[in-house]
């Protein structure tokens, strides 16, 4: 969400001429994938973005339409919107498939020094027990730590409600899903995401 205005900037005034998916683990503690993004300031209609995506013998190659970033949520560049894909995902919001059941919550908290004020043991109640992406797995949450939830250090509060309930875990960055489930009422960094249920006849747990 904090670069959504920067993402449809980009597709609204450039060309996105090739994007370069590194993968994970290229910065040590990082989650996230690192890409390259090459940008012509020449606006292009109908353009294909040249996708390269490395894999251990190489890089996968293909292209995607530029112009279905404007269509994604907050204008995120999924590079996997392709093929198979791509036809699941407008099928699942042309019937409005999950809509009904459940609610991805984005918003999660940030601090202002996560080495400081994010830590392996508690100090007192205002430190909750808290995840970020990294410590999420799939189908587990392998580590966890304890964060200072007070207005002093926060930069991003997220949603109090949210953390407290049942819930589904995300890493928000990857190529691939990676969750867990959480019944803890874990406090969640901004590099997650969280899924919430609304219709009360579905069960998270399956």
């Amino acid at each position: 969400e904090s670069y959504k205005f920067l993402r449809k900037h980009i597709l609204d005034n450039y060309t996105i001429i090739e994007i370069i998916d590194l993968g994970p683990n290229v910065f040590q503690g990082v989650t996230a994938e690192a890409i390259i993004i090459i940008i012509s300031n020449e606006k292009k209609n109908n353009h294909k973005i040249s996708i390269k995506s490395k894999k251990e013998d190489g890089f996968d190659n293909w292209n995607i339409k530029q112009d279905i970033f404007f269509d994604t949520f907050d204008n995120m560049f999924n590079i996997y919107l392709v093929g198979e894909v791509l036809t699941l995902t407008n099928k699942i919001k042309k019937h409005k498939v999950l809509e009904n059941l459940y609610e991805v919550v984005s918003f999660g908290l940030n601090t202002k020094d996560n080495k400081r004020y994010f830590l392996e043991t508690k100090k007192n109640s205002k430190w909750k027990k808290a995840v970020m992406g990294r410590d999420i797995d799939k189908w587990s949450i392998k580590s966890f730590g304890y964060v200072y939830y007070d207005d002093s250090v926060l930069t991003r509060k997220g949603d109090p409600s949210a953390f407290k309930k049942e819930k589904i875990i995300m890493q928000r960055i990857g190529s691939s899903l990676v969750a867990s489930f959480d019944d803890e009422g874990l406090y969640c960094y901004n590099s997650t995401n969280m899924i919430l249920q609304k219709d009360k006849d579905y069960n998270l747990r399956y």
